[in-house]
């Protein structure tokens, strides 16, 4: 059997990569975020507290609970680049003047939105709900 200190991936690629999530959607326009704008950064420094409480040093517990709130940040994180990829849409659809003359906080605004579901998508895939990350560690458990 590993030692305890090899099992488990560390915490801090996972932490890192929702922390720049919720600064960046703190980044965006007001109209394309929640009201008040602190809402989301906030919920996701609480849940991501639980989870490394919850499970210190590596990830490396598979309770269920543990799982849900994982999937509670992601779904966090989609929702509010979901209504942020909507309204952006809306604004260019409906020759919003947000960005008249402003090609640079356009293209800005959709690059945050890009990368924000990047992470969110990366998240999902090494939460273990990909199929390649599920198929790769079923042939890695020791058959019994």
């Amino acid at each position: 059997m590993e030692p305890a200190e090899q099992r488990g991936e560390h915490w801090w690629p996972v932490a890192s990569a929702v922390l720049v999530a919720a600064l960046l959607h703190v980044a965006l326009p007001p109209s394309y975020r929640e009201s008040p704008p602190w809402v989301l950064p906030v919920v996701m420094v609480v849940l991501l507290a639980v989870l490394i409480g919850a499970d210190p040093g590596r990830i490396d517990q598979q309770a269920r609970w543990l799982r849900m709130v994982t999937d509670l940040v992601i779904a966090f994180i989609t929702l509010a680049n979901l209504f942020a990829a909507a309204s952006l849409v809306a604004d260019i659809l409906t020759d919003s003047k947000l960005y008249a003359g402003n090609a640079t906080g356009l293209l800005a605004t959709g690059g945050v939105v890009w990368v924000t579901i990047v992470i969110a998508f990366a998240l999902w895939a090494t939460a273990g709900h990909s199929p390649t990350w599920k198929a790769n560690w079923q042939t890695a458990q020791p058959s019994s």
